[in-house]
């Protein structure tokens, strides 16, 4: 390959990496506590549910239509989202179409026997199987929804919830007063309440 093509790949790559990192949306300190501090009753009880149960490892839902990446593969898709089983961590995908922009709900309103990840089990079959009621799962899936919140985990090894606003950023829910959570990742971690706390990866 000739100097000058190897030197446009670097740029093309170098421009990609940019782009997916760099638009990454993030969520300051202020922002995070001003949500927590108007649906704080909201956070501490369904925080308080996700960590006393062992079904589920974590929920995510992407919204691409609030996607600041350039380079999307949502081309067909509007929302995506992830559920984790605790048992196996075999991530089970729903895609929500573009059609469906603005109009989730009326998605969520077909029998659960009719949505399927490609080949796999239908969402029915799948909440059934790792022992998931169907009434977590929409309470969690409406929680990430209204509040357009990216995730929540547990945390593996650890006593504490995490709460993604975006990718990097959001909340960690601490059942103990007044300690800091030890989560590696976290670039920084800034206390809202005895039990709440701020944190970004990068």
């Amino acid at each position: 390959m000739k100097q000058s093509n190897v030197l446009l790949v670097i740029f093309l790559i170098s421009i990609f990496c940019f782009t997916e990192f760099s638009c990454v949306q993030h969520y300051e300190y202020d922002e995070v506590k001003t949500k927590y501090d108007a649906r704080k009753v909201e956070f501490e009880k369904l925080t308080k549910v996700f960590l006393n149960q062992d079904a589920c490892f974590s929920i995510f839902r992407n919204d691409f239509s609030k996607s600041p990446l350039l380079f999307s593969t949502s081309n067909k898709t509007y929302v995506i989202y992830w559920i984790t089983p605790s048992i196996d961590l075999k991530t089970y995908e729903i895609y929500i179409p573009k059609e469906f922009k603005g109009k989730e709900d009326e998605f969520w309103r077909k029998d659960y026997k009719e949505i399927r990840e490609n080949e796999t089990d239908d969402l029915e079959t799948f909440l059934n199987k790792y022992h998931m009621p169907r009434t977590f799962f929409d309470e969690y899936k409406n929680f990430l929804k209204n509040n357009e919140l990216y995730g929540i985990q547990k945390e593996r090894g650890s006593t504490y919830i995490i709460i993604r606003f975006g990718e990097v950023d959001g909340l960690i829910y601490q059942p103990e007063k007044d300690i800091i959570p030890k989560y590696p990742m976290a670039k920084e971690i800034k206390k809202i309440d005895s039990n709440w706390f701020y944190f970004r990866e990068w």
